[in-house]
């Protein structure tokens, strides 16, 4: 029963955290620290009084708005994170 309860251990782990493929975010976490690349990116948010540009009446542009950032950070979904870090592991 308790070598069971390893192998499944040792099977969840293999693949949630070892295997860059299935790894999910907290294995994807683990692979971040261990090749150097931070999974997130913070930046500071524009101020609120940031004047608004853009082309025609309502200021419209791409997005409409003036190219700004609101939030305090960029946030990737796990494949986007498995993905950057696969391509660090085969640089």
């Amino acid at each position: 029963m308790v070598q069971r309860k390893s192998a499944a251990i040792l099977e969840d782990w293999y693949t949630n955290v070892f295997n860059l493929q299935t790894a999910n975010d907290f294995g994807l976490a683990v692979w971040s620290q261990i090749l150097s690349l931070p999974l997130f990116g913070k930046y500071k948010p524009d101020p609120p009084d940031k004047p608004i540009w853009g082309f025609g009446t309502n200021n419209q542009n791409f997005g409409h708005g003036n190219f700004t950032f609101n939030s305090g950070g960029i946030n990737l979904t796990t494949e986007e994170k498995r993905l950057v870090l696969k391509l660090r592991y085969f640089n």
